[in-house]
């Protein structure tokens, strides 16, 4: 789980299983962090037998990221981020 900051206070952590087949799955986290609503999707990967974590995307409008785009700089990692 990613709060989207420094600090936290998480509660009424939710987390749901979106969809999932023999190599691949979907979870959705949702929480509040100091009583700011986060929605989270996690896509997951079976590598050498073990379910690892293959992107994390913040769906929540207005503070929307994908954590690959992140990581490679691309320009729309912050869709909802003013130009």
């Amino acid at each position: 789980m990613f709060v989207n900051g420094n600090d936290w206070q998480v509660n009424q952590l939710a987390i749901t299983l979106v969809s999932k087949s023999t190599t691949r799955a979907q979870v959705r986290a949702r929480f509040f962090n100091f009583k700011e609503p986060q929605d989270q999707l996690f896509d997951l990967i079976v590598e050498d037998g073990r379910w690892m974590i293959d992107d994390v995307r913040a769906t929540q409008k207005g503070n929307r990221w994908t954590m690959s785009k992140i990581l490679t700089h691309a320009p729309d990692a912050f869709p909802d981020e003013k130009k």
